[in-house]
């Protein structure tokens, strides 16, 4: 009222001074003037507006300025009345949200103590527990139903819970007692009841413990400190240190914080954060795991010496930082080595007791001495890019020092407005610090009760949404770091390992200067790297000699023993090494040098392989070409290196002859007659054997320069550790441009062995492998894993069987291998040791193994395992000076050892960058650009190139998870992933193969279409990491050497998003096509507007591709505008593609009844909530199992609306009953009401089942439409969000609620644009008002649904229909509260468990 008396030019100068704080504008009176600090972008208008305003302003500001903080009343001079309710604060607040079952880490807020008294006396210590209970007021607060708390007086018969364990000797008590801490928690009163304490005393032959449980919502770390000193006393008859606080301290004290909220200094604070809010980095990252639905907390804990402690502070002094500080530096400073992320966000607790504001009268004893949660939190940027730890360390105060001022707006409350800002907005962190160094108090607290006979057990810390707490504080002089944190969330001993380097930081803070200013951090504790030092332990005499050794040994011992084996019939040892030597022979004769490199240029042959050790054997070191390469590429090569000589058979003659260089070609079997052998020499390990040029499609070709040494090293290490022998056959499927072939060839004549040479297939050839293992009867597989998958998939379990039984060692490298792999091999080969190999090219073929007997079903992947012999890995930091990382964390793989190669060939520089010197051991190292982390036990994960994982719309993505959760759908046998685009225009691309039968037109289990992934991946996955369209392949695309081709993927799925795919018609649901007409167009435009993502295919999801119940809106609006239609909300789930919205443009009809969601099982049809549309079941249908037709109800325009609500829903009944089919019948809101209002008209419908989530009816007859809630409610609905009812609210006696919110919560929003949406709303309020209430219908299943942390009063004039006095739940109906808010109830994970109620009640009855 008091805006419209002001004149047209005028503004009130407090609702001047909200809207600029909402801006980020801070406004401060100096000296009788206004001093403003605006962003670049305040609006100019407001600027304007102040400058006018100023005077008024000034007296507005000076009223209340809100310095230095809070201010709590004196105590009234009358006592307020037992129960006299008050606010909680906004920790208090987040205590009692997380209390509940939230989806994931809910605990109520809470910290146990456990002791052992063998002498306790059971009365003294009840009475000191009631005495103490009697003294702080706050232990007896409860939570009423109106979301406030009151102080509530102690039951008579309260007293702790006596447990009889006489049958208990002391060690059997002592483990009971131990495991008791588990459900300290159950001791405590429910939150609403009171007290906030819990105790037992368990009573056992000779000793006795006591259990204390202590709710932090009433309790801050003095409060701690203050119960347990008067505890103590109490037990032991002492009398109190002091005298106890005045009662109702802390009602006021949450009064001033309200009071205060109408301060200038807590508008600037809005605006602080405001500006601050979106700069905010994300929280740490470390290793975790899922996050539980309960929180479980462990603790790990370690002690600063007294000296140290000391000597720390002592240097953080000099350094110009406070110990704190320098406290919360150092545990950033180890998350940020656990994390890989430099810049992130802490949550950091504030004692707020020496921030308030003195009184009249001067300092108050009463904040130090009253006992209740002061607690409060900010939100503290660690920002990373310091060089040094003290420039971090002072960066960190620097920060806090500046955001310390504006504490009094919560971290709590700036996470909550960023969420009403942008709905799922991820602000905050689960990662805690909080001081219990208070240098500011006068007394040392005790950090737990401490009496004659009492010794401390153990401690146990729960809080709810927190991964880890850490807490610091200060015992008999030393220092104590904690480390609460949930027990599942991270891998089995990480928090340990973390908690040992952060002692080990502070030891070296305390003990010197350099680590202050030492570049990189320190190294790792040595009990960290234990177990990978001794798997790095590799040192192994090995035979030695030369790569030809076997040849000579076989053709001077078993001359007449098959060497090699191929096409052209089979070759014995005397056969090839008097070929090799004649063909060396040639060479030489030629002038082949020692050291050149000699080209090899033929189809795969055994004669091919002959030619290859022929030039070893001349001395030289054989080159590998593709017959298929281009001339360009092989002319090129030739050229840049130097290549003289070639090795060639016809075909290779021919590609040589039509080269401009001039090449010595000299054929693979040189003339002669066969004789005596001819000696083949003994290399030295430094020479040559091979160089072997990288096939990439870009750039120059990378020579690896591959000496004896390491060839030999990697070559009799494997013979020797899988016991290859004369009697195996090694089946050779890979080029000789591919280095596995040379453990085909170099490892069978070290072992004595057969080499089997197939001829090579223009492409993959399954029936001629399955030929040739059964011909040769080969022993030894060899090969990528996608080649055996694709021969397992080729031949069939049984006929697998009779062509792999003979196998006794299967080797798989060079990709990653399916998870199921190893098993499928198994049963084909039960004899077959299934290993796993990697290592790198440039490291001499392998570098480390691991023998794969079990698929642990938490693997991503099959483990990298351990080094071979004499080879070494290392996961690194480049970034932090080459710095070990810690186990679980991801890092940089680097190779050492004798595998090395010794150059790119005549690339020195690349060479210096790919094989730099470790700056501490000084071995030489292989950089090769994976991501790989170590286990505990020091085995190698690898984790893929640098890296799998991928950003979209800036959400990391783990590409591997993504294909490990497709490839467990039905009809799916694997999977891969892209991400095409970049920014706001990446998108999540998948590839899919079917199981065998599982296509188009077979018989086999189907693969499921893209909208029934989407909903199954969504149980286990992200939203951002679902991908936005489903592509079916005949396979995944291959490189030559088998390897799964990326680019290729790229390329088709490039294809897909232009409409040139083509493909069958489930493919082509599945990708869709880019818009063709100029209506398409024009809709994908207005797509790319509201949600920021490009459109590329007419057949992508509109909530796929990045939408939201805000931009739907938006996006209806400027169809409206682009077109002069009006869709309706609803439409976007019968038309979620531009594809169907340009269908819905020509035949636009406005419908009640739309369909959702396709499936052949049971019909659910959902009917609207009040604001009209269907868009808040989103989660709810995504949740609900594919099978299910889904169908809703959304209600006619506001000027179509009938009188009253039982003739809507007559006509809701006559739309179902067009449907034909039978349904069940779900509402929320006043989806419910009207649901069973349908339900009574059976002459129309019988529904199967009727369920009714957290419906309202009016409170009683003719009540009003209160304006204020039912503006408060729309946005809040429209919003997403509903937190508490201060979140949105309107000031009383506003004239225009629906104005002033648009205007607060979405002031870039036009508020016409919502206006429509608003007048349906209030519409469809005032006829559920209106609407007398009756008993639900009898007639069908009845499932009732109540939010039970919802208040009854949240909204005006209604009440929930489950408490309403008349009793409209019939007996028998099922009531199945869920512990949620009016508007959780239907997202996230509770969504979830409301389709399995939902799904668990009906399924009978659809069956």
């Amino acid at each position: 009222m008091e805006e419209t008396q002001r004149g047209a030019g005028e503004r009130d100068p407090l609702a001047l001074l909200r809207e600029l704080a909402e801006r980020g504008v801070t406004v401060r009176a100096r000296r009788g003037r206004l001093s403003v600090d605006a962003p670049p972008d305040a609006p100019r208008e407001l600027l304007d507006g102040l400058t006018a305003a100023k005077e008024p302003v000034l007296a507005a500001i000076t009223a209340h300025p809100g310095l230095p903080g809070p201010r709590v009343a004196a105590a009234d001079p009358e006592p307020r009345p037992s129960g006299h309710p008050f606010p909680v604060t906004d920790l208090q607040s987040a205590y009692q949200v997380g209390e509940s079952d939230f989806p994931e880490l809910a605990t109520p807020a809470y910290i146990a103590h456990g002791f052992e008294v063998p002498g306790l006396d059971t009365g003294r210590w009840h009475g000191a527990l009631r005495t103490v209970l009697a003294r702080h007021e706050m232990l007896r607060a409860a939570v009423g139903p109106d979301g406030r708390q009151r102080v509530v007086p102690l039951d008579d018969g309260w007293g702790p819970a006596l447990v009889d364990w006489s049958h208990l000797d002391a060690a059997e008590a002592r483990a009971a007692f131990h495991r008791e801490r588990e459900t300290a928690a159950a001791l405590l009163p429910g939150l609403t009841d009171g007290p906030q304490l819990g105790c037992a005393v368990y009573s056992a032959r000779d000793t006795a413990f006591v259990l204390l449980c202590l709710r932090l919502f009433v309790l801050d770390a003095r409060s701690i400190g203050l119960l347990c000193r008067d505890l103590a006393d109490a037990y032991e008859g002492r009398p109190f240190a002091e005298p106890p606080v005045a009662p109702g301290y802390f009602a006021r004290y949450t009064e001033a914080l309200a009071a205060h909220r109408d301060s200038q200094a807590h508008r600037n604070a809005v605006a602080h954060w405001q500006r601050r809010t979106p700069a905010l980095p994300g929280p740490p990252t470390p290793p975790a795991l899922s996050r539980p639905a309960r929180a479980r907390f462990a603790r790990v804990r370690h002690r600063l010496p007294a000296p140290v402690w000391a000597a720390l502070r002592e240097r953080a002094r000099g350094a110009g930082l406070s110990a704190n500080s320098v406290l919360c530096a150092a545990y950033a400073e180890v998350l940020r080595r656990w994390s890989g992320r430099p810049s992130f966000t802490l949550t950091v607790l504030v004692a707020t007791r020496a921030m308030l504001a003195a009184g009249p009268n001067g300092t108050d004893p009463a904040p130090a001495a009253c006992v209740g949660n002061f607690g409060s939190t900010l939100l503290l940027e660690c920002d990373g890019t310091g060089a040094t730890f003290a420039e971090r360390a002072e960066a960190l105060q620097r920060r806090l020092m500046a955001d310390l001022p504006h504490t009094w707006l919560s971290g709590v409350e700036v996470a909550r407005r960023a969420r009403r800002e942008s709905p799922g907005a991820a602000v905050g962190s689960p990662f805690v610090f909080a001081s219990g160094l208070d240098e500011a108090a006068s007394d040392v607290l005790p950090p737990h009760l401490r009496a004659e006979g009492w010794e401390l057990v153990f401690k146990s810390m729960h809080t709810p949404q927190v991964l880890l707490d850490h807490q610091v504080s200060e015992e008999d002089g030393e220092l104590v770091c904690t480390f609460d944190h949930v027990a599942e969330a991270f891998p089995e001993g990480m928090v340990d390992e973390l908690a040992a380097a952060h002692a080990d930081l502070l030891r070296r803070l305390a003990g010197a200067d350099a680590p202050w200013t030492a570049p990189h951090p320190p190294p790792l504790p040595g009990a960290l790297l234990a177990a990978r030092t001794a798997a790095n332990r590799t040192a192994r005499d090995l035979p030695g000699g030369g790569v030809l050794d076997g040849l000579r040994e076989g053709a001077a011992r078993t001359p007449d023993r098959v060497a090699l084996h191929g096409a052209d019939g089979r070759t014995t040892y005397r056969e090839a090494a008097d070929r090799v030597g004649r063909t060396a022979a040639a060479l030489t004769a030629s002038g082949t040098a020692p050291g050149e490199l000699v080209g090899v240029l033929a189809r795969k042959s055994p004669g091919q392989y002959l030619a290859a050790l022929s030039v070893v054997a001349a001395g030289g070191a054989y080159v590998p070409l593709g017959v298929d390469w281009p001339p360009a590429r092989l002319d090129a090569l030739l050229a840049r290196h130097g290549i003289g000589r070639v090795l060639a058979d016809a075909e290779g003659a021919r590609l040589l002859a039509e080269l401009e260089r001039p090449v010595h070609v000299l054929p693979l079997d040189a003339p002669g007659h066969p004789g005596e052998p001819l000696p083949l020499p003994v290399p030295a390990p430094d020479d040559l054997a091979y160089v072997i040029f990288t096939s990439g499609s870009t750039g120059t070709p990378k020579g690896v320069a591959i000496p004896h040494g390491g060839l030999l090293n990697t070559v009799q290490d494997m013979v020797e550790r899988f016991g290859v022998g004369p009697d195996d056959r090694l089946l050779s499927l890979s080029e000789l441009h591919f280095d596995l072939s040379a453990f085909d060839l170099f490892g069978a004549l070290c072992a004595g062995a057969t080499v089997v040479v197939p001829p090579c297939a223009a492409r993959p050839d399954p029936d001629l492998w399955a030929h040739w293992v059964r011909h040769s009867g080969a022993t030894v597989w060899n090969t990528v894993p996608a080649l055996l998958d694709m021969l397992l998939d080729h031949l069939g379990d049984e006929r697998a069987a009779d062509v792999l039984g003979g196998l006794r060692l299967v080797l798989l490298s060079g990709d990653w291998i399916p998870l199921g792999l190893p098993d499928r091999v198994r049963r084909a080969a039960p004899k077959a040791e299934v290993v796993a190999l990697g290592g790198a090219t440039e490291a001499s073929i392998w570098s480390n193994y691991h023998v794969v007997d079990r698929i642990d079903p938490s693997w991503k992947s099959v483990p990298y395992g351990l080094p071979l012999a004499n080879q070494r890995y290392h996961v690194l930091d480049p970034d932090a000076g080459f710095a070990d990382v810690p186990h679980w964390v991801p890092g940089e793989l680097f190779i050492a050892g004798d595998g090395l190669a010794a150059a790119y060939y005549g690339q020195p520089a690349l060479t210096a960058a790919r094989f730099p010197t470790h700056p501490r051991t000084g071995e030489r190292l292989y950089r090769t650009g994976d991501h790989a982390r170590y286990r505990p036990d020091g085995t190698l994960e690898f984790l893929g190139r640098l890296d799998s994982q991928a950003k979209v719309r800036g959400y990391r993505v783990d590409l591997l998870e993504v294909e490990q959760q497709l490839a467990a759908q039905p009809g799916v046998r694997a999977a891969a992933c892209v991400v095409t685009g970049t920014g706001a225009a990446a998108r999540l691309i998948a590839f899919l193969v079917a199981e065998e039968g599982g296509g188009p037109g077979t018989d086999g289990e189907p693969v499921p279409g893209p909208a029934a992934l989407r909903a199954r991946l969504g149980t286990t996955l992200p939203s951002y990491a679902v991908p936005s369209a489903f592509h079916t392949v005949a396979a995944l695309p291959l490189t030559a050497n088998g390897k799964r081709d990326a680019r290729a993927l790229l390329a088709l799925a490039e294809e897909h998003a232009a409409g040139a795919g083509g493909g069958d018609a489930d493919r082509a649901a599945a990708s869709g096509r880019a818009p063709r007409t100029e209506r398409e167009s024009a809709l994908a435009r207005l797509w790319q507007e509201v949600c920021g993502t490009a459109v590329r295919s007419v057949d992508d999801d509109f909530f796929a591709s990045g939408g939201s119940s805000v931009s739907a809106v938006r996006l209806v609006r400027r169809i409206e505008e682009e077109f002069g239609v009006r869709l309706p909300l609803s439409s976007l789930f019968e038309a979620s593609t531009v594809a169907r919205q340009d269908a819905l443009l020509d035949r636009h009809v406005d419908t009640l009844l739309v369909p959702v969601r396709p499936g052949d099982g049971a019909v659910l049809v959902l009917v609207h909530p009040v604001g009209g549309h269907l868009l808040g079941y989103r989660a709810l249908i995504d949740a609900l199992p594919a099978p299910y037709a889904v169908y809703g109800l959304q209600a006619p325009p506001s000027g179509r609306l009938p009188a009253t609500l039982p003739e809507l829903a007559a006509r809701y009944a006559r739309a179902v009953a067009d449907l034909g089919r039978p349904v069940h019948l779900l509402g929320w809101s006043m989806g419910g009401v009207l649901a069973a209002e349908t339900a009574r008209r059976t002459d129309l419908v019988q529904p199967l089942s009727l369920t009714l989530v957290d419906s309202f009816v009016a409170a009683t007859d003719g009540a009003d439409l209160d304006e204020r809630a039912a503006a408060a409610g729309f946005f809040t609905d429209y919003l997403g969000q509903r937190d508490d009812v201060a979140e949105i609210a309107v000031p009383a006696g506003h004239p225009d609620p629906f104005g002033h919110l648009a205007a607060t919560h979405l002031p870039r929003e036009p508020a016409d644009a919502l206006r429509g949406l608003y007048d349906q709303y209030r519409a469809l309020y005032r006829l559920l008002l209106d609407h007398r209430p009756r008993p639900l219908p009898q007639d069908c299943p009845l499932l009732v649904v109540p939010a039970e942390r919802e208040r009854p009063d949240a909204f005006g004039g209604l009440t929930p229909l489950h408490r309403h006095p008349a009793g409209l739940v019939p007996p028998g109906a099922r009531v199945a509260p869920l512990p949620e808010t009016h508007y959780s109830v239907v997202r996230g994970g509770a969504a979830r468990r409301l389709a399995e109620l939902f799904h668990t009640r009906t399924a009978k009855g659809s069956a």
